[in-house]
């Protein structure tokens, strides 16, 4: 045989070789391709559902709820507003509640530098007058219900009739430069995330 014929032949060897090397391996990516495919589409998972709502004097509320409290001085009515979170879902729900805004007598109290207190913690002991926003369990069961309630009030007697007077003053003056001016607003955000507890 000559020279020519042998190359001949090997080169068509290579070509065969290189021919079913590339269908083995286009067959072995396919077939790696459907085996994905089958275990993937083999697992299945469940999603808990998940609701919990908030209801002010029977209105559902999104999330955030504003209060006003119109008049303030000593021996007023006590204010009260009560918040209900239901959680009609699958899993426990944690309720938390942050100010959003926060004005007396027309000062804004979120530029506060508090240092060592969070300003809900600030307004129950910074004024004679009391502003009070607690929850009766931060941890909602499934199928359960918790309250907020935010509660604003001023004893006639205070304890402190410096106090009593500064602030009554104060208080009369605003309302009569602002007499259709809330004296206090606060805008309350609530939210409810799952719990692990």
């Amino acid at each position: 045989m000559n020279n020519k014929k042998i190359k001949k032949i090997f080169k068509k060897i290579r070509l065969k070789t290189l021919f079913l090397l590339a269908i083995t391996l286009a067959s072995n990516s396919f077939a790696w391709f459907i085996y994905t495919t089958e275990v993937s589409s083999n697992i299945t998972t469940k999603v808990r559902e998940w609701k919990v709502t908030f209801d002010a004097q029977g209105q559902n509320i999104e999330k955030e709820i504003i209060i006003n409290v119109d008049s303030l001085y000593p021996g007023m009515e006590e204010y009260t507003q009560t918040l209900t979170a239901s959680n009609s879902g699958e899993s426990r729900a944690k309720i938390t509640y942050e100010l959003k805004e926060a004005t007396v007598l027309g000062d804004n109290l979120m530029n506060l530098n508090l240092e060592n207190t969070s300003l809900i913690d600030y307004l129950k002991t910074a004024f004679p007058f009391k502003i009070d926003i607690s929850a009766s369990n931060n941890i909602i069961d499934i199928g359960g219900s918790e309250s907020i309630t935010i509660r604003v009030y001023w004893p006639y007697e205070s304890g402190n009739d410096e106090l009593d007077t500064q602030w009554g003053n104060r208080a009369y003056d605003y309302h009569e430069a602002n007499p259709d001016s809330p004296s206090i607003t606060l805008v309350l955000k609530i939210s409810a995330t799952q719990s692990n507890e």
